[in-house]
């Protein structure tokens, strides 16, 4: 912009990257715990020798090569307080020390405006001409293993180096010769041959398994193509209203072409999910009061989507997300009330049914081995709002609505199936009649 110094730009390449999370070989159990406390002596030289050592053996670990780190076998029972999680992450602490992404080459620039001052008469911030802070990325060849326990890893990182401050934004006033303040940060990131992993801890008896040493299984998405846009907000200009009616809004926009899903249950079974383009947009609205309501709005928006559904694959979703919401109870005093609009858009969907002979099915999402009821539709329109704006109600209210259009269900059987074959001698028959 016209008001800015000056512009500039970083251009970066990384090839065979990876990022992994792997425990600290020094802790092993609260009651083990070394003492990292370096007591002042007399002798200068004793107390900085001390801390140095300190000091290499933090910068010896950050620097540690992930691969063929010996991760140490942490007990989920410290303290005598008992394992709240699922049973199938309790095991040898599932799911440690993974490797989170691993990309052949990732392309990168980051853009930058030095901004200049605000001028002389301005009274309200113009965010569309404000200075910018763009990220954009190119990703090659990427596989990213995200899990639960990686997500609680990541929620605790985000809290120590972002901490909340629990306290009421400021809105933003231009002032004469200041530096001019940018929106936000603009991030772009293109996949390439994506391929997304959650790790699941095999619960079935040996003899069910193929090998009786696999004892993981993975809810694994591939996409052709992926492209994420986000901004997330700096700061908040006042406007010409009440401050504590003023939000800053951050944003996520998704689009994925031919993707599919599998749970990788067994060798033979085919994707469970499959899409032609996947959209996802998800806006966050944060008020200028920390602890007034936060409003997120969601939409999801198919096109040609088929999905299998298999009581298996409905009880693995909900221990998902039972070990992803799982945690501490949120305290009164960081409670924060907050709503979810989320709206689900499918056009010309397949939804899939199993009905085989005794519930047996030998080859998930075969069409040719199994019998199917089949639920299709050229529209199909739900909304759901979530208000948890209490804590710790007694009840909530949960409104939803679905709309359906031009739907039809039928029957699809195998091919060995008897009545598959008197169904086609009588279309024979009547087609050479008539």
């Amino acid at each position: 912009p016209e008001y800015d110094y000056s512009k500039s730009m970083i251009d970066f390449t990384l090839t065979e990257s990876l990022m992994a999370i792997v425990p600290n070989p020094d802790y092993n159990g609260a009651g083990l715990k070394p003492n990292r406390e370096v007591t002042l002596q007399e002798d200068p030289a004793a107390y900085a020798y001390e801390s140095m050592k300190a000091f290499y053996k933090d910068i010896r670990l950050a620097f540690a090569d992930t691969e063929g780190t010996t991760h140490s076998i942490l007990p989920r029972q410290q303290n005598g307080e008992q394992w709240r999680g699922l049973a199938r992450y309790h095991k040898a602490d599932f799911g440690h020390g993974e490797q989170v992404l691993r990309c052949s080459q990732i392309q990168g620039s980051y853009i930058w405006d030095n901004p200049g001052p605000y001028p002389k008469g301005l009274t309200q911030v113009d965010w569309s001409h404000a200075p910018q802070n763009r990220l954009s990325l190119n990703c090659h060849q990427v596989y990213v293993r995200y899990g639960p326990w990686i997500n609680k890893q990541r929620a605790d990182m985000q809290k120590f180096f972002f901490p909340p401050d629990y306290k009421a934004k400021v809105a933003l006033k231009p002032i004469e010769g200041t530096p001019r303040q940018p929106a936000g940060l603009d991030v772009k990131i293109l996949f390439e041959d994506l391929t997304f992993s959650i790790p699941f801890r095999n619960t079935e008896p040996e003899y069910l398994r193929k090998n009786a040493s696999d004892d993981q299984i993975n809810f694994e998405m591939k996409a052709g193509g992926m492209q994420m846009d986000m901004h997330v907000p700096w700061a908040v200009a006042s406007r010409d209203k009440e401050v504590d009616k003023d939000k800053s809004e951050m944003y996520i926009d998704m689009r994925i072409q031919n993707c599919s899903a599998s749970s990788l249950i067994t060798p033979s079974e085919l994707p469970f999910f499959t899409s032609q383009s996947f959209k996802m947009s998800c806006s966050v609205l944060y008020p200028m009061i920390w602890n007034h309501q936060t409003e997120w709005r969601l939409s999801f928006n198919l096109d040609n989507t088929k999905f299998f559904v298999v009581y298996r694959y409905m009880m693995l979703f909900r221990d998902l997300a039972n070990e992803w919401t799982s945690g501490d109870p949120l305290e009164l005093t960081q409670f924060v009330p907050t709503t979810y609009a989320i709206k689900l858009n499918l056009s010309n969907f397949e939804l899939f049914f199993n009905v085989n002979d005794k519930n047996i099915i030998n080859k998930p999402n075969n069409l040719n081995e199994n019998a199917h009821f089949i639920l299709s539709g050229t529209k199909l329109e739900a909304s759901l709002f979530l208000p948890f704006t209490r804590f710790r109600p007694s009840s909530t209210k949960i409104s939803f609505n679905v709309q359906v259009a031009e739907f039809m269900l039928r029957l699809r059987l195998p091919h060995f199936n008897t009545i598959t074959q008197n169904c086609e001698e009588m279309r024979t028959t009547v087609k050479n009649q008539s």
